[in-house]
């Protein structure tokens, strides 16, 4: 019985674990490119609006600090946003959307975003096609810096 109820919470936890992950794709151009390439398509986008993009190593610099090339792009449709809103308040922590244009360790550029798949089992959005309208988008911008 033990090893039953170990499976389950096991399997429960793996399960919301890959619910929040994040989804990564390995991009053959630099950040600058990629952010470059993935803020043109945002603007040719006329519900989508481009909130700022925030340069975490240009900060680090002005403390002091290293940090290898990132940049979060802030985005998002505020219809969207706000039709999502109207079902749950809660959703609001997870907008506006965002795309992180990183150089790994490795050296590698990675561009990742949480998967938006998720929300209508954390929040109550059961009926809304909007999340998987933008897990495409996102997908779409990733794969722009293939």
């Amino acid at each position: 019985m033990i090893k039953v109820l170990s499976l389950a919470v096991t399997l429960f936890v793996s399960s919301a674990l890959a619910q929040n992950s994040m989804i990564e794709v390995k991009s053959s151009k630099s950040v600058d490119e990629c952010v470059n390439t993935i803020v043109k398509i945002i603007d040719s986008k006329k519900a989508l609006g481009l909130f700022t993009v925030i340069d975490h190593k240009k900060n680090a610099i002005q403390v002091g600090l290293n940090l290898p090339d990132t940049k979060l792009i802030v985005f998002g449709n505020p219809r969207a946003g706000t039709l999502l809103m109207q079902s749950d308040s809660a959703i609001a922590y997870e907008l506006p959307l965002k795309i992180l244009v990183r150089q790994t360790d490795t050296k590698e550029i990675t561009v990742s975003y949480k998967d938006p798949a998720y929300y209508p089992k954390n929040y109550k959005l059961e009926s809304s096609k909007i999340p998987s309208k933008m897990t495409g988008l996102l997908n779409k911008l990733a794969s722009s810096c293939k």
